[in-house]
């Protein structure tokens, strides 16, 4: 049975409405990260900052042994997703 065109509409606002609801936090993470710290505070928050600072990611870089912690991450996702993903898979074939 096909949906009305009303159904249509309302499933449509509601799939838009949860996309806006899931990309919020991204594109929040995203403005912050080109924030000054002034403007990270600031209250109202402002959602495009005045300029573009890119020193944030050079400073975040040279903070910490952030090259380590990436290869790290690096390492475990291509070690542990081939070893994981076949074991989710075998629990549908076992059933």
């Amino acid at each position: 049975m096909k949906a009305s065109p009303i159904t249509r509409v309302i499933n449509g606002f509601g799939l838009v409405l949860l996309f806006i609801i899931f990309a919020m936090p991204f594109v929040w993470m995203a403005s912050t990260a080109f924030k000054s710290l002034g403007e990270t505070l600031t209250f109202p928050p402002v959602w495009i900052p005045e300029t573009l600072l890119w020193e944030n990611f050079a400073q975040a870089w040279n903070s910490g042994p952030f090259l380590k912690y990436l290869s790290n991450s690096i390492i475990v996702t291509l070690f542990i997703t081939p070893v994981d993903y076949p074991k989710s898979s075998s629990f549908q074939f076992m059933k």
